[in-house]
């Protein structure tokens, strides 16, 4: 039996109904699909330009480091003003880069510099963006609702993804770099109109506009440190909510390589368990809710960790295509449901005008873990191969899982967090 303080969840069409959630919907799915193809364009252009594993290390690198930089900064932003308006200007910023790089590649100037100088860009504009988008969630869906409108923004996410990576295959073998980067241009703009559209309906809680968050950047990073030791169950969460996110990242890098090197094949495949692994994501997703219902909670602390570890040792494992396939939808699968149900469980238990800079902490953590495997996995597939980092990340996430079982007992006479304490972080 699920403990009394679980929230009772709603629906997927009881959260699509509330016009900002279907505008901010829209938009994540049309703006991944811009982005993932940018992504493994770059990847892909970046590998055959150097053939070495190490500089797919670099794109990657270059990506995280903004975060470790600015998360600090971005926390407080995103929780003193309106985030709907902080992310509009955002993406319309990373809109006139992307024009930008256009601008270059008609000059024939594109280059492996051109392709950092992007990544770096846009990486920083988006450590503010991300978080002003994840936070700004719990302002326009009730608590009720947080679980589907997570679910149903994984799902946008992912079929952005499998139709970006599909669209990149045929892209990478017929068309140019500059076509590319005018899609991705054309995504920005269409999430940038969502965003317009969503500042005429009011928000579900107005309680974080009476609360100004003083930029003080020190301090708010040892108030979330202290946040977590007196809440044990947070730290717990925050970890397993952080490893999927880690191995997300390693997979992006492991991808090219692995396709190239070990099965041997081009960028149609590489598309392809990309789409796949989108496709695991959205069914993660959308079956998430019904499983909640039917099985509780608890076991979600857990079983997703799992299911992802066994997805990276089948990559381990392939000899093939045929036998990559289900890997990647494993994955896919397990790392959308524990995404989703880790990100709601934050949302739900800290307060709304803590929100950002907890999640920045969170973002600044991720980065510097995930910064330093993705250099080790680097020179690991430079002297070994990409099978042994495989199999890592799913010691990793058996780990995590370890920890997840640990939760899901003390879970069933615990609340998450004490309101006294989270009452405590208002401002």
């Amino acid at each position: 039996m699920e403990p009394s303080h679980t929230p009772k969840t709603l629906g997927y069409l009881d959260v699509l109904r509330r016009p900002a959630f279907a505008l901010y919907f829209s938009g994540a799915l049309v703006d991944t699909f811009g982005n993932n193809i940018f992504l493994m364009t770059v990847l892909w252009s970046i590998f055959k330009l150097t053939g070495s594993p190490i500089s797919l290390s670099g794109i990657i690198a270059v990506s995280i480091a903004p975060t470790i930089l600015f998360a600090p900064l971005a926390g407080t932003i995103v929780d003193r003003w309106d985030r709907r308006r902080i992310a509009l200007i955002l993406i319309l910023l990373n809109a006139a880069i992307i024009l930008c790089g256009v601008l270059f590649c008609k000059l024939n100037l594109l280059g492996i510099a051109l392709l950092f100088t992007l990544c770096i860009l846009i990486s920083i504009s988006n450590v503010f963006f991300n978080l002003s988008v994840v936070s700004l969630l719990p302002e326009i869906v009730p608590e009720e609702g947080l679980v589907a409108a997570n679910a149903l923004v994984g799902s946008s996410v992912q079929t952005g993804r499998i139709i970006g990576s599909g669209l990149t295959g045929v892209i990478l073998e017929y068309f140019s770099i500059e076509r590319v980067l005018l899609i991705d241009a054309s995504t920005y703009i269409f999430g940038a109109l969502c965003l317009f559209f969503m500042l005429r309906f009011p928000l579900v809680s107005s309680k974080k506009a009476a609360m100004r968050a003083k930029v003080e950047t020190w301090k708010n990073f040892t108030a979330c440190i202290h946040y977590i030791k007196v809440t044990p169950v947070i730290l717990g969460i925050s970890v397993i909510f952080l490893l999927p996110q880690m191995t997300e990242y390693l997979l992006s890098v492991l991808q090219v390589p692995y396709v190239s090197e070990v099965l041997r094949r081009g960028p149609s495949a590489l598309g392809t368990i990309d789409a796949v692994f989108g496709t695991g994501a959205i069914v993660g997703s959308l079956v998430l809710v019904a499983l909640i219902r039917f099985w509780g909670e608890n076991i979600f602390f857990w079983i997703g960790p799992v299911g992802m570890g066994m997805g990276y040792l089948l990559f381990a494992l392939a000899g093939g295509l045929f036998e990559a396939v289900p890997a990647s939808f494993l994955v896919g699968l397990s790392g959308s449901m524990t995404h989703i149900f880790y990100i709601t469980s934050i949302q739900r238990q800290v307060n709304n005008n803590f929100l950002g800079r907890f999640l920045s902490f969170l973002d600044w953590s991720n980065s510097i873990l995930t910064l330093s495997l993705v250099l080790g996995i680097g020179v690991l597939i430079k002297f070994y191969n990409t099978r042994a980092s495989f199999v890592i990340m799913s010691i990793l996430l058996f780990v995590g899982a370890g920890l997840g079982v640990r939760m899901a007992i003390r879970m069933r006479t615990l609340p998450l967090v004490n309101d006294q304490i989270k009452s405590s972080y208002e401002g």
